[in-house]
């Protein structure tokens, strides 16, 4: 398992585009399904702005406006989401709306990936990144919990 705040950030980009590409494949499951991926990226979101946004703007200021930017697309992306839930899976305004959001964070995970993880990783030593890995794990699993019992009820 991947201890790092990059790695376990990766790994929830993937897994979260592997949630989309289920949604795509099985309709039958897309109730499920999108509770899983509202827990999953919530979670996901609020370890980025609770962790890692500020880490980095501490370490490298000049990252600030894209932490900034990224919290406005978490905002955006999550509105979408909770559209997403509010239309039946067999609307006719399902799919396009959840291809919008797919390529909403698709987007967004590219421009972290490429910008504001790398930059992390050049400014903090690896016992830093597994420190921040920690917190970002307990944080993000709370989070899944909490999600998970309120799509549950």
């Amino acid at each position: 398992m991947a201890r790092d705040v990059i790695s376990m950030i990766i790994a929830d980009h993937r897994d979260i585009r592997a949630i989309f590409g289920r949604l795509r494949r099985e309709p039958a499951a897309r109730p499920a399904l999108l509770v899983e991926l509202a827990a999953k990226l919530v979670a996901h979101d609020r370890g980025e702005e609770e962790i890692v946004y500020p880490e980095i703007t501490r370490v490298d200021p000049r990252e600030a406006e894209h932490a900034r930017h990224s919290v406005d697309e978490h905002q955006r992306a999550e509105q979408s989401l909770l559209h997403l839930l509010d239309i039946a899976p067999a609307a006719a305004d399902f799919e396009p709306r959840l291809d919008d959001l797919a390529d909403m964070i698709t987007r967004h995970f590219a421009v972290e990936e490429e910008g504001i993880l790398p930059a992390l990783a050049a400014a903090l030593p690896r016992h830093r990144l597994e420190e921040l890995g920690h917190a970002f794990a307990r944080l993000t699993a709370e989070e899944i919990r909490i999600g998970l019992s309120a799509g549950n009820r």
